[in-house]
Order: C-alpha cells, then structure tokens, then sequence
C-alpha cells in the first residue's frame, strides 16, 4: 500500500514499538552517542543503559563521561538557577567590557535543559 491510497505508512506509524528503534532512542541519550554508534552497539546485543555500563570498552572516552553522568545532563535547570547564571555572566563579562550585554534566550519556562545566551556589545567595529 502507498501513502496516496492509506494516508500514512504503517511501518512508519509502527516505528517507536520497533524494539530495536526503542533501543537506539535510548541509547542516543548518553552525550557522543549517535545513531550509527547506538545502531552498532544495539547489534552487539546492547539494548539498554546497564548493559551499555557493562561494555564501556566499547565506547570513547567522551561516551564513558556522557554515560557516567547521564542522569545529571538530563536534570532540568530551575528558571531561578537560570537568572542566576544571568547574573553571574553578565557581572564577569561587565568586568571585562562594560558594553557588553547578555541576554538568556528561550521562552521564559519554569525550567530548561540547557542555558542559551545571546551576546551583544553596543560598540561599532
């Protein structure tokens, strides 16, 4: 069957219960893990994240950090905490140059995964 005669596709719509995708999702998770690594240790027979701590000979070095600390790249930052890096940011680079201005990006969420900046000095070049 086509697109054009279903609608959809069903091997598409059937993909997140393909346990070999759930495992490569998973495993993508760990920092320096892509799908091509995740694909080959998921052939090597490693599904989950225990198993993946079980063969670290297998990864990198960045791979066994990323693994090591997964649970903490995966923490959100509270808003709170996010002003406060602000803040810190913008009194070091004030020190340095008093025309430069930073600004946090993103929607003004209750918390984030990660902390975008935008950086702007008001002098011409």
């Amino acid at each position: 069957m086509s697109f054009c005669k279903l609608g959809s596709y069903e091997s598409l719509e059937n993909i997140h219960e393909d346990s070999t995708n759930t495992a490569i999702n998973l495993l993508t998770r760990v920092s320096g893990i892509g799908p091509a690594k995740a694909h080959s240790l998921v052939k090597d027979g490693i599904t989950t994240i225990e198993e993946l701590k079980k063969h670290t000979d297998k990864l990198t070095h960045h791979q066994i950090i990323g693994l090591r600390y997964i649970e903490d790249f995966e923490k959100k930052i509270p808003r709170s905490e996010i002003e406060d890096i602000e803040k810190i940011i913008a009194k070091e680079l004030h020190g340095i140059d008093p025309d430069f201005k930073i600004t946090i990006l993103g929607a003004r969420q209750i918390e984030s995964g990660d902390v975008d900046t935008l950086h702007n000095t008001s002098k011409s070049n």
